[in-house]
């Protein structure tokens, strides 16, 4: 395993706040190809819609709080709102292989609901025309939160029907 100097580091970082953010004003319907953040967990590699995403923080401030689904790992205090992160190695019962020692969280907004991904890191913003159809056998993630593949390894998952699976909502029902 090769060790990254401080400094090494610290300009990996800088390269990787330095890149421009893709905004909701380029997205398919602008450009004609749509706009995906690549990002991996562990060894596997996901996209998202670029559209949706937010922006991408640090988790060091994510408190834990009692009572929460297991795949929601705290919540995260940013510019004034609070964000539930999720993880979705949890969410989908992927086994974990470790995280790394500075994960952050993916901030997105779908229609429906505000949360925060986990991810160990973030590649790249790629664009492509189209998809490659779903994969048959995907693990563990439902076939409809998958709308295709890039290059594919990288399975593209869908926010919007994510957002919308009962389990993202957490209630407090007394009548239970």
């Amino acid at each position: 395993m090769l060790t990254l100097s401080d400094d090494e580091i610290l300009a990996q970082r800088a390269q990787e706040l330095a890149k421009p953010f893709i905004s909701h004003h380029q997205s398919l319907e602008s450009t004609g190809k749509i706009n995906l953040l690549v990002f991996y967990l562990g060894s596997e590699s996901y996209a998202i819609d670029a559209s949706k995403v937010l922006e991408i923080v640090p988790t060091e401030r994510m408190t834990s709080l009692p009572s929460l689904p297991p795949f929601i790992l705290g919540v995260l205090p940013v510019r004034g709102m609070i964000w539930s992160i999720m993880d979705l190695r949890i969410f989908f019962n992927i086994p974990r292989k470790g995280i790394c020692d500075h994960p952050r969280a993916i901030l997105v907004e779908t229609s429906q609901l505000r949360f925060g991904i986990l991810t160990d890191s973030t590649l790249d913003i790629v664009s492509c025309e189209s998809l490659n159809p779903p994969p048959e056998i995907s693990e563990k993630i439902p076939r409809n939160v998958v709308r295709g593949t890039i290059n594919e390894l990288t399975i593209v998952l869908d926010l919007d029907v994510l957002a919308q699976d009962p389990r993202m909502v957490v209630r407090d029902d007394i009548d239970s």
